[in-house]
């Protein structure tokens, strides 16, 4: 037995990263980088891989990309590297008298199709239970209006949107997102400048930063050959 685990040790198994989780990723650390290097300001925090209640199923938990948080508003950030072609479905545009109610439809470079129920809901689902979590475990009531929503597409050279949708303010579709180290951050600066609003007291953002800072994550195992598992880590059982 002992020679079996030494020879586990010594030649793991490879397991690739999928190319989807890792495309994801990617997406996320270019939106961060970009907005790091467009503001030092202390007032704004960034937090990744937030972990808050479900709003349906208690046992289940909601994923929230990236939250920016500043003394004037807390932003919920879906940051989507997806590529190909994405319009509202035409199933349910027509049926809906809000542009961008409903589910998306995103087509892909090969041809083959996904459909995406309704982001922004899902979305405004995540921010709501953040804003929930925040007043009933840490006392933080923030006002009206401080929670907002941004579902960022980043794969801006590889991906068309359908202007109904780039119409919307809760969604953001740059070229500029790709390149983190681009000199042009102007996009980035706007973001920044769309947060703007009244300002929480000094003591009152401090503490959301640090919820937020304590706020659960994922736990995160990188295994042999790239790929990076997430989730509630509860054991390991070993042959023998």
């Amino acid at each position: 037995r002992r020679l079996k685990l030494a020879a586990l040790a010594s030649n793991p198994a490879v397991t690739e990263e999928l190319p989807g989780d890792a495309a994801g990723r990617d997406g996320e650390d270019s939106f961060v980088r970009a907005i790091q290097g467009k503001t030092s300001a202390p007032s704004v925090k960034i937090f990744r891989e937030v972990r808050v209640p479900h709003d349906a199923v208690p046992a289940r938990r909601f994923e929230i990309d990236v939250v920016l948080a500043c003394r004037s508003c807390l932003v919920v950030v879906e940051v989507k590297n997806w590529s190909g072609d994405v319009s509202p479905d035409p199933a349910q545009a027509s049926s809906t008298a809000t542009p961008g109610a409903g589910a998306w439809l995103q087509t892909r470079r090969d041809g083959s199709t996904l459909r995406h129920e309704d982001p922004l809901a899902l979305l405004r689902r995540k921010a709501a239970s953040l804003a929930a979590w925040l007043s009933s475990v840490h006392g933080l009531d923030l006002p009206d209006g401080f929670v907002r929503i941004k579902l960022v597409l980043v794969n801006g050279r590889h991906l068309r949107v359908d202007p109904r949708l780039t119409a919307l303010p809760a969604v953001y579709h740059h070229e500029a997102v790709d390149d983190a180290c681009a000199a042009d951050l102007s996009w980035a600066g706007g973001l920044l400048a769309w947060m703007a609003g009244e300002l929480l007291p000094w003591d009152k953002t401090r503490a959301m930063h640090a919820a937020l800072a304590a706020a659960p994550t994922w736990d995160v195992l990188r295994l042999e050959g790239g790929a990076t598992l997430r989730g509630d880590f509860r054991g390991f059982e070993g042959p023998g």
